[in-house]
Formats: structure tokens, C-alpha cells, sequence
């Protein structure tokens, strides 16, 4: 998504007032104290106030002074805030309490707009506090709430922005105010966006334009449609997007600026481009282009004609994209706009790249790197620094190339390192920024440096996971103590804090310095004091870093551990641009691990299409598979062939499309499956497999099972299957629930408390959400949705289980992005922290399934790991001369640690 998109949370529905509760009256003399205050420094206008004699410190005095603060709301929003502090001091002397937690709200707003982001949070917190304290009425609450869940959303603390949305949506409602129950909404709508419940987002915002359309709130209803658009466009349907920003611009030409109307084109242009309609993206940019000479505004000319340079690059149509990006710049060298200079900088860079004009492309990139780093610009110069990367991987520079993916990367490292607020930011930072990874993986292996090439894989694909694990339920800090909590926030706010400071200061057209050096000093200082303390933490909480996913990619003694045997091989394949590697681990003959590196003589097209025809063959039981079988065996095992022999466990971590392979069913030349010689589970990355190991779970003398079946009582094969388990376990160690005792609840309540989890039951995918897939367990009242049981909501939980198994339909199915792997129900059972799933990557056979799942349980309990248990299971099946096809016995696939 390019980066001018606009998410807009307030604009076009009117807050209630917070600072005036009545008119500005004051005597002339209260004007002329005011004025004498208002050109002091407000050091000396406080000191002022507070010598002055009490007969002069009025209510009148107080609106004097807020009557000019209100001048300063959008030209200068610090200055106003300033003004504020010192109507609150009067308020405060003169003992009218509401009126000084008023200016203390108004001070936070002003904060905010003056991009003070932390401290605008901590001045609506006081503010909250003093209105508590003067019992103030809802109406002056909700709109607090409402506006602070902005700042708390800006800061990326998404849990505690949503709960001030509802708390506002809750008063309002009682309150009957609709306009302000639309705002809160708009608020509530673009958190969920960003968390990528899109479902929920979409009721919110419906909600939010259904008042304003009520309430003929055509501005604020164009800003919803606006922000509906950008819901369909982050997945991928743009049509729909496009018609919601039609929608939204129609009414900013009735009734927004026409600047509004100038932002909405832009938007609109990406829309069309990404729909394949050029023609009409072109005709919207040269429109906002137009808009932006006619009323002088470079800034929206330079975006409209840098946009048009972006299309044009995006359509490999270098040298007239040149021509827009050179003239983009052009205009817009006398606005104050650094950050978009360093982007246009970046795509002529890049331009030059394809152009094979090296030398040009250096320069560009160089320059862009060089006007970023001074002015603290770490996501722009991580592209900048990719692109020298690139030339110089393509000049055969390596060394060169290394050294500038390594400070792309440590941008990147710098920029997660800040991000404490998690969730807005994590749930996709990194998956946006791992193509400097995988480029060093490839420079790496075409160096033969294969423990780089390791390194950089895993970094590309562990750390995205775990983060957002992070994000989506394991970060509970429940074994903190009271005082270790507060410690670590206080360090993570001074880091923000200076973060904020450091940002503000670099990109000013006046900066300090020798300020920037000591902020960057502090802000170093600052992040080595937050690590520091959380390496203390973890020794004394060691399972809050599971919980947390923090740790760092496995060192060849960790990478030992995982391979103690020398029958395990762990494999890591990684399909980058620049080629497709396979590595594999080996136990060491000293204390670190043995890696080995091949580059597969396959095209990523080439293997996409070979993975799509395969899965379709298996899935839909064609029995002319074997070709694919040999072929996928050859490209992506053969290389490392004699590496593999002997090797009867093997843990595989695929990339992107290598998720739908079942190496299991892979044919050798001698014709035998690979599970008939080895056992086989998958894991996101190494990095999340040492995670799961390095905090074991506290061993059980028995195994507990809990056992769901059949909750539609449609398959009593389901059901079967569950009483099949409850008698193989036990009565004393198993619990069922079958038919309509099968719920939700039953599960919420008691899957927390087994070993192993067992659910028979049909599963649907959601391919445009995957984590909204669901389990259809037994309804509680009458309404089909009142039975689902969603990944989102399993990944919330607090599970114990070693396993988590769904017999059923498609629920190993899920949605594979960039260096994140595969979303779905298995990502939901390890983000619960359990520590493996297994589901099915098809549509399944009932019985051949229910066969199989008793001799899985059955294995399992005679003292198999998990990934040999499966095997065993496999062959029982695969033994059956009714059930040979792979259809029936290799849909099953274990993900998490399978020891």
C-alpha cells in the first residue's frame, strides 16, 4: 500500500466543546491582565499568576486568556498549549476546578496536534483524574475517552485505545448523543482495521455512517466511506475499495476543501492501480496535480506526480517514470517535506536500478540514505540501504551489498526495538520489511556462508512470527510483580519519549546538533537500559519470554539442541528473488550444529506452479500424482539427498508456497514415500521451535484428553471417534463432550486444564480472514454462529496442552504471506502457547480419518513422539490397500514441536 494512504479517525463529525462551557465574557480590565500575561514566557506568566493579588484572578481572566489560546488551535497547537497551562493556573487559584481540568483536556489536545504523542497521553490522564475529582458530568468523559483512545492507538497500545472507544461508545449511548457514538466508532473501526479484524471493523464503521447519514453529517460520513475503502483495499479488493473512495470523494466535492478532495484522489489512484485501471489512475492524479497548482500546494502537486512515477515504475516503465519522479522532486524541493523527498529519492534510486544504470542508482540510493539518517528517517533509510544492497549484489559487489543490508536491517532492528506499544504496529511491521533479510541470505549463500544464510532466513521468518505472537494473545504479563511492571513501563515510556524527542528534532528545518547527538546518546542509552532490564527479567521469569516471543535467532550450540541426534536433520528452505536455497542442520561433532546449504535449480513460478498442481491432485484423489510427486522430490530433496540418508526425523520449516507441500507423500527414486523412512513436522521457523523447547512444560504422569465430537450430530463418526479416545485414555484421565454438549464454552472452560485436545468436528476457512477459520462446535442458542469457535479467539487463550488436534475438514488450511507463514488454526494453538497442532490441509475421509487418529492417540500413549506417532499412523492407513492414496492419510499435518 503506498505510504501517502490516509487513515482518518476524527475529521467531519464535531467533538463536544471541552474547554468553553460558556461564553467568553471579561471586563476590559481582565483583558488587559490577560494580554500582559500572554506575551510573557510562560515561566514568568506563571510565576505571575501565582503573586498576583486573588482579586485579580478571575473567571474572567481564565476565558480572556482561553479566548486567545483558541487562535493558536491549528497554527501553532504548542504555543495554545502553553496558554492552556496558564488559564489552569488561573482556574486553579480562583478555586474553579471544572474550569482548570477543562484547559488541563484542551493542554492534551494541543499536545496532541503538536505531535507530543506520550506526553499528550499523560496530560489526558491528569485530566481524567481532575475530572473525577470534580465529579464531572458524561458529557465532558466521553469525549476524553474518545480522545485519548487516539493517542493511546498513535502510541500502539491497541488493547487500552480500544477500551476508551467502548467506554465513550458505552457513555454516549446512555447519554443518547449518536453523532458522538459515530465518532467513537470511526475510532473503534480503524484499531480493528489495523488488527486485521476486518468483519468487526466493517460493523463498526457501518454503524458510524449510518448516524452520520442519519444526522446529515455529510463530512463526516465521506471521512467513514474513506475508511471503509481501506478495509476492502487491505485485503486485496480493490473494486470494493474503489467504490467506497468514489463514494467518500463525490461528497468531499460537495462539501470538503478542496485539499480534502485533492488526498482522496491520491488514495483513489492507488486504488485504480492496483486494480489494473492506469488510465483512470492517471486521470485522477493529473486532477489532484491541477488542485494543487491552483491553490499553490506543492506538497499535494509533488505526491500526485510522484504517484504517477510510482505507476509507472510498478508497470517496469523506468525512464518515464524518471521523468515524474525528477519533476516531482523538482516541485517539491522548497516544501518541507523531507520524508517525501527521501521517497522519491528511493524510487529514482530505484528506477536506475532497473534502468542496470549502476553508477545512477548509487547516487540516488546514496543520497536518500545520507538525508535519512540525519533526519532519523529509519524506514526510509532501510529501503535506501536495501537498494545499494541490491546494486551491488547485481554489480557482484558482495562484500559491498553485505555491508548495506546490514545497516538496512539494523534500521529495521532500531525501528522494532521502539515499537513497545505492540499490536499496531507489530501485527505487520516486519512482514513489510523482510525483503533486506532474505537478499542477505541470498548474498550470504552465494558466498557459501552458510550460517549467515541461516541467520538472515531465520531473522526474515522467526522474528515476524514472534512478534506477532506478541500481538495476538502470548504477551501476558502476568508474573510480573506490581513494582517490576511499573519499572519496565517506566523505561519503555523514557524510550518512546525520547524516540519522540529524537524524530521531532532530526526532522526539523532547524535542528539542534548538538541536541540530535545527545538525544541519540539518550535514546541508545535509554534502549540498553530497557534490554538490560528485561535480560534480568527473563532469568527470574523464564516463561514470560515464551510468552512474549522474545528471543533471538538460535546460535549453532542452540541449533544443537534442536538436532541431538544425528537421525534428525532440521530443514530451511528460503525462496528469495534472487534464488532458492535449502539448508540443513546436522548434529556437530563438537558443541554447534553442522550446516549445509544447496541452491535449488528451480524458479520461484516454477515451483508455485508444480506446489498448485500437486495439492489439487492429492486433495481431489487423482491418481495420476506420481509425476508431480518424483518432480517436487528432485527439485527440492534430491540436492541434499546423501546428506538425508539414514535420517529418520526430520522438521522442516517451508517458505511461502512450500507450505502446501506434504513432504510426507514426496516419492524417492526407489519409490517409497518419505514417510515410510522418516517422520516429519513443520515449524514457522527454528527460532519459534528453540522458543517452544526452552520452555518445557511441566510433565504429566499421565496424559489428560479432552475430547470433543460430532456437535451437529450430523457424523457419527465424529462422535465414535471421541468415545473411541475417551475409553483409549480412560475415564479418570479423558473428559468428553459430544453432540450438543460440544460448545464453545465447554471449551473456553476446560481446554486449558488437559494435555492433549481433541476436537472432531467440521472446520471452515476463511480465505479473505484467516484468523476468523472456525471449528462449527454445538450452538447454545439456536444461531449457527453461536457454535463457532474462531482461530482469533483459541489464540487469546491460555493453553497448556502439548496438542492440540482438529479432526476435521480444511483446519490445517490457511493463508501464507511473506516471511510469516501459514495463518490459520495452527497459528492460533502455538500463539495460545500450546506446543503443537495437527489439522487436515483438505477436505478429509471420515473414516479413513477416524482409523487414523485412534492409532495417532494410540502410538502416542505407547511412548512415540508426536511427529513418530504420526508416521506410524500413516502407515496403519497407508497399509490398507482401500486407503493408498495419499488422499486419505497425508492430509494431516503437525506443526509446532513434534518431540
Amino acid at each position: 500500500m503506498h505510504c501517502w494512504l490516509v487513515l482518518l479517525f476524527l475529521a467531519g463529525f464535531v467533538p463536544a466543546a471541552l474547554a468553553q462551557t460558556k461564553p467568553p465574557v471579561y471586563t476590559e480590565t481582565e483583558k488587559a491582565f490577560a494580554d500582559q500575561l500572554i506575551a510573557l514566557p510562560e515561566a514568568d506568566a506563571l510565576a505571575m499568576i501565582s503573586s498576583a493579588d486573588s482579586s485579580r484572578i478571575t473567571e474572567g481572566l481564565y476565558r480572556a486568556i482561553n479566548e486567545e489560546g483558541e487562535k493558536f488551535r491549528t497554527q501553532d497547537p504548542l504555543h495554545r498549549a502553553s496558554l492552556c497551562r496558564e488559564a489552569e493556573a488561573v482556574a486553579t487559584r480562583a478555586g474553579l476546578a471544572m474550569l482548570a481540568a477543562d484547559s488541563r483536556v484542551s493542554e492534551a489536545q494541543s499536545t496532541f496536534n503538536g505531535q507530543e504523542i506520550l506526553e499528550s497521553l499523560a496530560i489526558y490522564d491528569q485530566a481524567l483524574v481532575m475530572y473525577q475529582a470534580a465529579s464531572a458530568s458524561p458529557q465532558k468523559l466521553a469525549p476524553l475517552y474518545t480522545n485519548r483512545a487516539i493517542a493511546r492507538y498513535r502510541l500502539g497500545d491497541l488493547q487500552a485505545a480500544m477500551d476508551d472507544d467502548n467506554e465513550a461508545i458505552r457513555i454516549d449511548r446512555q447519554l443518547g448523543d449518536e453523532v458522538a457514538v459515530a465518532r467513537a466508532d470511526n475510532g473503534l473501526g480503524n484499531i480493528l482495521n489495523v488488527e486485521g479484524r476486518f468483519s468487526e471493523a466493517e460493523a463498526a464503521f457501518d454503524e458510524a455512517l449510518r448516524i452520520a447519514r442519519a444526522h446529515d453529517e455529510k463530512l463526516g460520513e465521506a471521512f467513514v466511506l474513506n475508511n471503509l475503502s481501506l478495509i476492502y483495499s487491505a485485503q486485496g479488493e480493490y473494486p470494493q475499495a474503489t467504490r467506497f473512495c468514489e463514494q467518500s470523494l463525490e461528497i468531499k466535492r460537495q462539501v470538503g476543501s478542496k485539499a480534502e478532495v485533492a488526498t482522496s484522489l491520491i488514495n483513489l489512484s492507488n486504488y485504480y492501480h492496483m486494480a489494473g485501471r492506469d488510465s483512470d489512475a492517471d486521470r485522477v492524479l493529473n486532477e489532484a496535480a491541477q488542485i494543487g497548482h491552483d491553490l499553490n500546494r506543492r506538497n499535494i502537486t509533488a505526491k500526485a506526480t510522484a504517484q504517477m512515477g510510482v505507476i509507472e515504475l510498478d508497470n517496469h516503465h523506468p525512464e518515464p517514470a524518471l521523468k515524474l519522479l525528477n519533476a516531482s522532486l523538482e516541485v517539491g524541493s522548497n516544501v518541507e517535506d523531507a520524508e517525501g523527498q527521501v521517497f522519491t529519492l528511493n524510487k529514482i534510486a530505484e528506477a536506475w536500478r532497473k534502468l542496470k544504470n549502476y553508477p545512477e542508482a548509487l547516487k540516488y540510493s546514496q543520497q536518500a540514505a545520507a538525508l535519512a539518517r540525519s533526519a532519523g528517517m529509519l524506514d526510509q533509510l532501510s529501503t535506501a540501504a536495501l537498494i545499494e544492497g541490491e546494486v551491488y549484489f547485481e554489480m557482484g559487489k558482495l562484500p559491498e551489498a553485505r555491508e548495506a543490508l546490514k545497516e538496512s536491517i539494523d534500521a529495521v532492528e532500531q525501528m522494532r526495538g521502539n515499537l513497545t506499544g505492540g499490536a499496531v504496529a507489530r501485527q505487520k511491521f516486519l512482514s513489510q520489511r523482510v525483503d533486506p533479510y532474505r537478499l542477505l541470505s541470498a548474498v550470504a549463500a552465494t558466498q557459501g556462508d552458510w550460517p549467515t544464510a541461516l541467520d538472515g532466513s531465520e531473522r526474515g521468518k522467526g522474528r515476524i512470527l514472534l512478534d506477532i505472537y506478541t500481538s495476538i494473545g502470548v504477551g501476558s504479563d502476568e508474573p510480573l510483580t506490581a513494582q517490576e511492571r511499573a519499572e519496565e513501563t517506566r523505561l519503555q515510556d523514557k524510550l518512546v519519549s525520547l524516540d519522540l524527542q529524537y524524530g521531532r528534532q532530526t526532522t526539523s528545518a532547524h535542528n539542534d546538533p548538538a541536541k540530535v547527538s545527545m538525544l541519540d546518546e539518550s535514546l541508545r542509552k535509554a534502549q540498553a537500559d530497557l534490554n538490560a532490564f528485561r535480560k534480568d527479567l527473563y532469568s527470574r521469569h523464564p516463561e514470560l519470554r515464551l510468552r512474549r516471543a522474545d528471543f533471538s535467532t538460535p546460535a549453532p550450540a542452540d541449533l544443537q539442541t534442536l538436532a541431538p541426534q544425528r537421525t534428525i536433520a532440521l530443514l530451511e528452505f528460503e525462496l528469495t528473488p534472487r534464488g532458492n536455497y535449502l539448508l540443513v542442520i546436522t548434529r556437530g561433532t563438537g558443541t554447534g550444529a553442522e550446516i549445509h546449504g544447496y541452491k535449488l535449480a528451480v524458479t520461484s513460478d516454477e515451483l508455485a506452479q508444480h506446489v498448485r498442481n500437486y495439492h489439487n491432485e492429492l486433495s481431489s484423489r487423482d491418481p495420476e500424482f506420481a509425476a508431480e510427486s518424483h518432480w517436487l522430490y528432485k527439485a527440492l530433496l534430491q540436492p541434499a539427498a546423501a546428506l538425508l540418508r539414514g535420517k529418520t526425523s526430520l522438521i522442516v520449516v517451508p517458505d511461502g508456497v512450500l507450505w502446501q507441500v506434504p513432504f510426507q507423500t514426496l516419492e524417492k527414486p526407489d519409490g517409497t514415500y518419505m514417510a515410510e523412512s522418516a517422520a516429519i513436522d513443520y515449524v514457522p521457523s527454528l527460532t519459534v521451535l528453540f522458543a517452544l523447547k526452552s520452555v518445557a512444560q511441566a510433565p504429566s504422569a499421565t496424559r489428560r484428553l479432552l475430547a470433543m465430537g460430532n456437535p451437529g450430530g450430523e457424523t457419527q463418526e465424529q462422535a465414535d471417534e471421541a468415545l473411541a479416545l475417551q475409553q483409549l485414555y480412560g475415564a479418570k484421565n479423558s473428559r468428553a463432550f459430544i453432540g450438543k454438549a460440544a460448545t464453545p464454552v465447554q471449551f473456553r472452560q476446560n481446554s486449558a486444564s488437559f494435555d492433549v485436545v481433541h476436537i472432531a468436528a467440521h472446520g471452515v476457512f476463511n480465505d479473505r480472514e484467516p484468523m476468523a477459520s472456525h471449528m462449527l462446535l454445538a450452538s447454545t442458542d439456536g444461531k449457527p454462529e453461536a457454535g463457532w469457535l474462531r482461530a482469533r479467539e483459541i489464540q487469546e487463550m491460555k493453553l497448556r496442552a502439548e496438542l492440540v488436534v482438529f479432526s476435521g475438514c480444511e483446519t490445517g488450511r490457511g493463508s501464507f504471506e511473506d516471511g510469516e507463514g501459514l495463518l490459520g488454526m495452527s497459528w492460533a494453538v502455538l500463539a495460545a502457547g500450546a506446543h503443537g497442532s495437527l489439522a487436515s490441509a483438505w477436505r478429509v475421509e471420515a473414516s479413513s480419518t477416524t482409523q487414523m487418529m485412534l492409532a495417532f492417540h494410540r502410538e502416542m500413549l505407547n511412548g512415540s513422539t508426536k511427529a513418530e506417532a504420526l508416521r506410524r499412523a500413516e502407515l496403519t492407513v497407508l497399509h490398507n490397500e482401500k486407503y493408498r492414496h495419499p488422499f486419505y492419510w497425508a492430509a494431516f499435518v503437525l506443526v509446532g514441536d513434534g518431540a
